[in-house]
C-alpha cells in the first residue's frame, strides 16, 4: 500500500480563509479609490460654482462700491453746500451743527446713545424727528462738558 496523505481539513480551511481575505481587502482598497474619486469630482463641481459665485459677488461689489462713491460725492457736495449757505449772514440757526464746532445741547436716543447739537432750536428739531421715526428719546439737555459735533 502506497503512504497517501489525507488532506489536512484545517489547512484546506485555512487555504479558503486566506483567499476570502485577500478578496475582501482588495474591494475595500477598490471601494475607498472609487469613493476618493467621486468626492474629488464633487469637489471640482463645487469650486467650479463658487467661482461663478465669486464672479457674481465681485460684479455685485463693484457696483456697491460705484454707489458708495457716488453717494460720498454727493455728501462732499452737500457739505460744500452747507458751508457756504452757512457764510451768509442769517442763517445761523441752520448752520449751528456744523462738524466740528462746540455741542451746547444733547438728546438721549435709546440704542444709538447721546446725538449732539449745537443749537436749542436744531435739538428741538432733532428730537421730534427721531420721536416721528419712533424711537425712544429723552429731553434735550445741556452739555456740561466740551463736547464737539462730530
Amino acid at each position: 500500500m502506497v503512504n497517501v496523505k489525507e488532506p489536512n481539513p484545517v489547512r484546506i480551511a485555512l487555504r479558503y480563509h486566506v483567499s476570502e481575505m485577500k478578496m475582501f481587502w482588495t474591494l475595500a482598497v477598490a471601494a475607498i479609490a472609487c469613493g476618493a474619486f467621486a468626492q474629488a469630482t464633487a469637489e471640482k463641481k463645487e469650486c467650479c460654482q463658487s467661482k461663478a459665485v465669486k464672479v457674481s459677488t465681485k460684479v455685485q461689489a463693484k457696483e456697491s462700491c460705484c454707489q458708495e462713491k457716488a453717494a460720498k460725492a454727493v455728501k462732499v457736495s452737500t457739505k460744500v453746500q452747507a458751508k457756504e449757505a452757512c457764510a451768509t449772514p442769517g442763517a445761523k440757526s441752520e448752520c449751528c451743527n456744523t462738524a466740528g464746532k462746540p455741542a451746547f445741547f444733547k438728546v438721549f436716543v435709546s440704542n444709538e446713545g447721546y446725538k449732539f447739537f449745537g443749537c436749542k432750536d436744531s435739538a428741538k428739531k432733532g428730537r421730534e424727528t427721531f420721536v416721528a421715526e419712533g424711537k425712544t428719546v429723552g429731553s434735550i439737555q445741556k452739555v456740561t462738558s466740551k463736547k464737539s459735533i462730530g
